[in-house]
């Protein structure tokens, strides 16, 4: 969301901005419209998980 008072949607660029940026963190998105997905292992630690939370929380800080 671009404007969480106004509730606007993130548009279409922002969201190919997210995408690369969460590829060079070393993740798998994928992207349809304004919505971002990831591809995790199918078997994943908590180490793991922690690192791609990390990367997604510093590619939405990026945005800003």
């Amino acid at each position: 969301v671009d404007g969480r008072e106004a509730r606007t949607p993130i548009s279409n660029a922002r969201t190919e901005e997210l995408l690369v940026d969460t590829a060079i963190r070393g993740l798998i998105p994928y992207c349809t419209r304004n919505i971002l997905g990831l591809m995790p292992p199918l078997i994943i630690d908590a180490e793991q998980a922690a690192m791609i939370v990390d990367a997604v929380c510093a590619s939405i800080e990026a945005l800003d």
